[in-house]
């Protein structure tokens, strides 16, 4: 146990905040003095872990308060406070201080990460298979075959979905409604690469009824490339429209 003006000491000297011939000194006591080597590396570690000078300070004040509590009850008279009597009351106090300390360093971690999400947890957190409420294919020649394309993916057989509305949309490589459906049957299994690019040509082009929905769903894959700049533009323009789309893209701007 450390009094003090040791403590004091050490933080200062983590500081970087003693006279140069003190610095240098209690670096040579550091390299002799084991306990004291150990006292300062715990108190690097949580000055590193933390970042928060304030909890380092709390330490230092916690470790004090310790040292008076049982340099005051060691100078009383009183007969019923021998050291076996004392000992339980003290290691309460010091009991209760690490457990302060602990909570505050759980508390600082833990306020961290409830701001910090990454783009491919809100991809996550936020992706649906689209579903599939609404189509219509403006060609009589593809009517049957985007029928049975469309039933696959409301069966949830993305593969065969996939490959169904890719060869669809080799035949009529114009039809919104088939390149949005490839894209979404590309998202679901999770072949991005596929997706994007037909989602930022609808994105960009009016004329069909897939415009907001090709916004919403080109943000999340750009969140699942690990490209948030990319997908904020978007959910600007989303947010200022009202509707499902635009009230998702708010609630996903806040948490990014």
């Amino acid at each position: 146990m450390y009094d003090q003006a040791t403590y004091e000491t050490i933080e200062r000297y983590l500081r970087g905040e003693l006279p140069e011939n003190e610095q240098r000194a209690f670096a040579e006591r550091l390299a002799t003095e084991p306990a004291l080597a150990a006292e300062v590396d715990l108190h690097r570690q949580l000055d590193a872990a933390i970042g928060d000078s304030e909890t380092m300070e709390f330490f230092a004040a916690a470790q004090a308060s310790e040292a008076r509590y049982f340099s005051e009850t060691a100078s009383e008279s009183a007969p019923e406070t021998s050291d076996s009597v004392r000992r339980p009351r003290w290691r309460t106090v010091y009991t209760i201080a690490a457990a302060v300390l602990i909570l505050a360093v759980v508390g600082v971690f833990t306020l961290q990460n409830l701001g910090e999400s990454s783009p491919e947890a809100l991809y996550q957190e936020y992706f649906t298979v689209y579903s599939g409420a609404e189509w219509r294919s403006g060609s009589p020649v593809l009517e049957t075959e985007l029928k049975a394309a469309f039933s696959v993916y409301q069966a949830q057989d993305y593969a065969a979905a996939q490959t169904a509305f890719a060869a669809l949309e080799a035949k009529s490589p114009d039809n919104a409604t088939v390149r949005f459906y490839h894209a979404m049957s590309a998202m679901a299994n999770r072949d991005i690469a596929t997706a994007l690019p037909r989602l930022q040509g609808l994105s960009t082009t009016s004329g069909h009824t897939f415009r907001s929905q090709a916004q919403w769903y080109l943000a999340l894959a750009y969140l699942n490339q690990n490209q948030p700049e990319s997908a904020i533009p978007l959910l600007e323009a989303l947010a200022a429209k009202p509707g499902k789309y635009g009230k998702l893209a708010r609630e996903l701007q806040e948490e990014l």
